[in-house]
């Protein structure tokens, strides 16, 4: 990771310590869930420079690199996920009632890594954090270029997501402030 091969000794050692940590402290686990991506895409690198272009594709496509890593990460994101609280945001643990901006944007990124890698994340998350930010920004902030404006999915199906906290929303367009 880094540049440092995943069999160094030090790298073998902080990945052991961290899968008996428990999954619990919001900072920890997300940047657990960067170090897990990142060996993945050290392994994915390493195989770049020895498989052909379309057998990288197809290893990258069904998500075989790193199996047991991506089930590590599976698990870490979706402790983060399950860690979002009534707010929409998170605390420095995951069971926390009130929130920080700084542990909910390393959640959110974490979440983001696990979502490229393939984790489904539940829509209700992403809706609470959306709401979340939204109702918490300034009023009287400097204008933006552009404004979220809600709207239903492509399918035009209304969600059936709710998390019975707030009232669930079902998309999200950005279009130029006036």
């Amino acid at each position: 990771v880094a540049g440092v091969s995943l069999e160094h000794p030090t790298v073998r050692a902080s990945f052991a310590y961290f899968s008996k940590v428990p999954l619990e402290h919001v900072y920890t686990i997300s940047c657990y869930a960067f170090a897990l991506d990142a060996a993945i895409a050290q392994l994915e690198g390493d195989l770049a420079l020895t498989l052909s272009a379309d057998a990288r594709a197809r290893l990258r496509k069904r998500g075989t690199v790193g199996k047991v890593i991506r089930r590590r990460l599976a698990e870490v994101v979706n402790a983060v996920a399950s860690g979002q609280n009534e707010t929409g945001g998170w605390r420095y643990k995951v069971n926390s009632t009130d929130v920080d901006n700084s542990n909910t944007q390393f959640a959110v990124l974490a979440l983001g890594i696990g979502a490229r890698r393939g984790v489904a994340i539940p829509q209700a998350v992403w809706l609470e954090i959306l709401e979340y930010f939204v109702e918490n920004q300034e009023a009287d902030g400097d204008p933006t270029a552009n404004r979220i404006e809600l709207r239903r999915p492509r399918n035009d199906q209304p969600s059936k997501v709710s998390t019975g906290k707030r009232k669930a929303r079902t998309g999200v367009k950005t279009e130029p402030a006036d």
